[in-house]
């Protein structure tokens, strides 16, 4: 086993080195453990995975908004054809 010396900006030593084979380098120089790294990853992936759902509910929220604006349009125009018909009854009857 090589001794790891850890330079800034490289990751030579990852190579040789056994104790640091499961770490990574930063862009700044530090390292980071695989544990980490897994972690900091499925944060990100649960992060995502949050803002797509919050998407998804925004457009279903406004998709149910339109539908029952276009139920209430057509209510109101049933509601309106239903009086012209009445009215126009009601002058052929007179």
């Amino acid at each position: 086993m090589i001794a790891c010396v850890t330079y800034r900006f490289s990751t030579i030593h990852l190579i040789f080195c056994s104790v640091c084979a499961n770490m990574q380098m930063k862009k700044n120089g530090s390292v980071v453990t695989e544990m980490m790294y897994r972690l900091n990853i499925a944060h990100k992936d649960d992060k995502q995975k949050q803002q797509e759902a919050f998407v998804q509910n925004v457009l279903d929220k406004e998709q149910q908004l339109k539908q029952q604006q276009n139920a209430l349009v057509l209510k109101t125009m049933d509601e309106i054809s239903k009086r012209e018909r009445v009215l126009q009854v009601k002058v052929i009857n007179v």
